[in-house]
């Protein structure tokens, strides 16, 4: 299955962007912990600091703009079983 979140996916707004969090989360069992949630930043991360994946958004730097755009993503899961 490809992911939808990846570095430089763009989403309308940010409930778009949390949607499709909460789709992968939920399609890989993903336990997963808001870090930051505001009108221009999103950042979450696995629920356990030892395994290492985490998103950050922001809202486009285009002052018109409502859409969010993945920064950064580390995506590598280290969970065992």
């Amino acid at each position: 299955m490809t992911s939808i979140l990846i570095i430089g996916a763009t989403f309308k707004s940010s409930n778009e962007l949390k949607q499709a969090i909460a789709q992968v989360a939920i399609g890989k069992h993903y336990k997963i912990d808001i870090t930051k949630s505001n009108q221009t930043r999103y950042i979450v991360k696995y629920c356990n600091n030892d395994f290492k994946w985490r998103l950050h958004a922001s809202q486009s730097e285009l002052a018109s703009s409502n859409e969010f755009v993945i920064k950064t993503l580390v995506s590598k899961h280290t969970c065992i079983g």
